[in-house]
């Protein structure tokens, strides 16, 4: 997705890449420290109703080598009218350190050059979808304020430099069901042979060429994004893109894998090796301790991760007849 500045960059100042998986220690440091103990409690009861989505980047803030991790979270718990919190992390020997959380963000926001102990932050501050304008957000004893609603409004000082920050904005976070286990994410996201969830159309195109058919987009009732498949049939491949709705729909770039389905004659295989014609043992053997607990393994089906956001084998006569990766249940 092309970057989605922030309106106070000038030319030849950039962004930093974004990412929209967490790592496996980071997502249950989030988990443990930030989310409301009623929506753990609320995942106990039903482990894949409550879907989070998460956008973050690394960047060294109090210029020590280390990067520490910005992480936006979208959660119906945590987000409100001004936007969603961003939290901050510090990389320690066991995991991740919680160094503070700034509440109504709205990405993209920017990082100063000038900075006191920590390099000081450019954030957007008022009512999503109406006027709002950038703060500065000075730190004060290794944090920062945990609102941009009181901090000054932001006047560039001579020579000042800004780096853009989580400039793929909300649209390009990544849904994890709270039900589905930290040590499944590398699978779930996994790349099959150059394919992964996430890469735009165009990266698509570009490595297997024009699909034998493409469906025309049509609207999810679900949440409004609208929705393309394109089947490459002599490869027994069919993946479903996704975009927002607006003009930037019509081009390429703007639309994101969001599921993959792989059936004979396929020759795809995850990065454990398992594909079309894989068996039900080597399917179980490569996966085991990551199956979704709550669902009823048999001779026909193997889910890893969850329906909600994983892999899902089905089988005929003992062998994968289907790898299906992405949301099946919706």
């Amino acid at each position: 997705m092309p970057p989605i500045l922030p309106d106070v960059l000038t030319e030849g100042e950039v962004c930093l890449p974004s990412k929209n998986l967490p790592t496996r220690t980071l997502l249950d440091a989030i988990r443990r420290d930030r989310l409301p103990e009623h929506s753990r409690e609320r995942a106990e009861q039903n482990p894949y109703a409550l879907q989070d989505r998460y956008l973050h980047a690394d960047v060294d803030l109090d210029a020590d080598g280390k990067l520490e991790a910005a992480v936006y979270l979208i959660s119906p718990d945590v987000c409100g009218s001004g936007g969603c919190p961003l939290l901050l992390y510090r990389p320690v020997a066991n995991g991740w350190q919680w160094l503070g959380e700034i509440s109504n963000v709205q990405p993209p926001i920017a990082v100063s050059s000038r900075r006191s102990t920590w390099n000081d932050l450019v954030i957007k501050s008022g009512l999503l979808g109406l006027s709002s304008d950038y703060r500065r957000l000075k730190a004060k004893d290794n944090t920062y304020p945990d609102s941009p609603s009181l901090a000054p409004s932001f006047r560039r000082i001579a020579g000042e430099r800004l780096t853009g920050l989580l400039c793929g904005g909300e649209s390009s976070a990544v849904t994890i069901p709270m039900g589905t286990a930290s040590n499944v994410l590398p699978d779930i996201q996994a790349e099959i042979d150059g394919l992964r969830i996430g890469s735009t159309a165009t990266t698509t195109r570009n490595k297997f060429g024009p699909p034998s058919s493409r469906s025309l987009a049509s609207k999810r009732a679900a949440d409004g994004l609208y929705e393309s498949s394109w089947i490459y049939r002599g490869m027994g491949l069919t993946l479903t893109f996704v975009a927002e709705p607006g003009l930037s729909s019509l081009m390429l770039n703007h639309w994101h894998l969001a599921a993959i389905k792989l059936t004979a004659p396929s020759a795809l295989r995850t990065k454990k090796g398992i594909g079309i014609g894989s068996t039900f043992a080597e399917v179980k053997a490569a996966y085991e301790g990551t199956r979704d607990q709550s669902f009823i393994p048999s001779q026909k089906q193997i889910v890893v991760g969850s329906l909600y956001n994983g892999l899902v084998f089905r089988f005929e006569a003992g062998r994968v007849v289907e790898l299906f990766i992405g949301p099946a249940a919706e």
